[in-house]
């Protein structure tokens, strides 16, 4: 991923805002990671509800993680529209 590819992801999660919390969704720490290839034209977000003030919330366990993904989803396609994402949830074991 290019340096520019990067500080358009960072900007695209600081001008994110979540329409709950009225938060951008860098403050979220939500997003931990966002990884590209260039062979599929494909970014992989992972997405960490668990370690977040919002994972303790258990209506957000079942109805924020994918409203989560569309917001993510739909700011993504406006800077990179021709680009696919999907999405990768990190799991504590046990």
């Amino acid at each position: 991923m290019t340096e520019e590819m990067k500080n358009q992801l960072s900007k695209v999660l600081e001008e994110t805002i979540d329409p709950v919390t009225g938060l951008p969704v860098s403050d979220l720490h939500v997003v931990q990671g966002v990884k590209f290839n260039p062979v599929s034209e494909r970014f992989l977000v992972y997405l960490d509800t668990e370690r977040t003030s919002l994972g303790k919330c258990t209506c957000f366990f079942f109805l924020g993680k994918v409203e989560m993904e569309e917001l993510i989803l739909k700011a993504l396609k406006k800077v990179f529209p021709s680009y696919n994402t999907g999405f990768s949830y990190l799991v504590e074991p046990g």
